[in-house]
């Protein structure tokens, strides 16, 4: 009987193993003091398939675990719950601090097993890990880094054969270092190329200055999964240096979409902010002309979502607060109709 219950229980635990479900993972790192460095790991999981209260990386082959820091507290308790996204996505963060023994060159790894089932472009995915891995050079010469952050979350939505994605990272160094952006077939465990890994089909490139991702137009649904490296290039004595690089495992879940395109760019005269939104559920617009407005919040259906609009003056848009604390979590469209003609569709998340 307890042979039996041992050989349950390792069952047990391959079958929760092997539904951990990862979507998509980043991992960066910032100076501190000295050689002590913060390192943070974001993915985003299945809800349904697994908690992950804890996350573990590797430097240099030693552990590190870290529990998990954003969202509320319950089922993982003392850590944080995450926050869920879209459709049962959980957005998770981690962070990790290790003192290096002194300078010289380390490798940060991940090694998330087993990605979500349905993505297109690679085989059995389910069956295949996510794995990231990244290079931290500690030198007088070159001096201390801080890799760059990216405001956009780690996934992105698109309509089925109706208009184009624009994935923009948004990436900022703090450091002044100059960024390069490549797209990269993503990895299994120990840098080997998914299985059968193939870029998405369409027009899918990435603008090497900027770092946004055009892709015109997807035709088939299910998600996607591709590897942004972001390069950091450093001014050394008038020289150019690769210093560092990041890399962001990112997704792109296709799905139809009734009535919506996204137009790529929103008018240099109207400001939208923050996205995604904050804690506090409340998107900021400003109009810096005297066209009138008129706007509607969509889901990814095309259905009108009910919102609150705080504004002294709700036909002409100077600045208004659009409440969303009763909207639920995901992903939305901003529809702006302007009466000189400006029609504006931009994506906004709630978290």
């Amino acid at each position: 009987m307890k042979i039996f219950k041992l050989i349950f229980i390792l069952i047990s635990a391959f079958i929760t193993q092997a539904k951990a479900g990862y979507h998509a993972a980043e991992m960066t790192y910032s100076h501190l003091s000295g050689y002590t460095y913060k390192i943070k790991l974001t993915t985003c999981t299945d809800a349904s398939l697994g908690s992950h209260c804890q996350e573990t990386i590797t430097i240099n082959g030693a552990s590190l675990i870290s529990d998990r820091v954003n969202g509320t507290i319950s089922l993982c308790s003392p850590a944080h719950d995450g926050v869920i996204i879209g459709a049962n996505i959980s957005y998770n963060e981690y962070y990790f601090t290790y003192t290096f023994p002194g300078t010289g060159s380390y490798y940060l790894e991940f090694d998330g097993v087993n990605r979500n089932s349905g993505i297109v472009n690679m085989s059995n995915s389910s069956n295949q890990d996510i794995y990231l891995r990244i290079p931290l050079t500690i030198s007088s010469f070159f001096g201390l880094n801080s890799q760059p952050t990216c405001s956009l979350l780690l996934m992105d939505f698109s309509c089925l054969n109706n208009g184009c994605l624009y994935y923009n990272p948004s990436a900022f160094d703090a450091d002044g270092d100059s960024l390069a952006f490549s797209i990269l077939p993503c990895e299994n465990n120990s840098g080997i190329t998914s299985v059968g890994y193939s870029f998405p089909v369409g027009t899918f490139s990435v603008n090497s200055s900027t770092g946004i991702i055009t892709w015109c137009t997807p035709q088939s649904d299910g998600y996607f999964s591709v590897l942004l490296k972001i390069e950091e290039w450093r001014n050394v004595s008038g020289n150019y240096i690769l210093l560092s690089y990041t890399l962001r495992d990112i997704q792109f879940q296709v799905s139809s979409c009734v009535g919506i395109d996204e137009l790529n760019s929103i008018n240099s005269d109207i400001s939208i902010n923050p996205t995604p939104t904050t804690s506090s559920a409340q998107l900021f617009i400003k109009n810096n002309t005297d066209e009138h407005y008129s706007f509607e919040i969509l889901d990814i259906t095309g259905k009108k979502t009910d919102c609150i609009v705080s504004t002294e003056n709700t036909t002409q848009l100077n600045a208004f607060t659009l409440h969303l604390e009763n909207v639920d979590a995901g992903m939305y469209f901003i529809k702006i109709t302007g009466n000189k003609g400006t029609n504006i569709i931009k994506k906004i998340i709630k978290n």
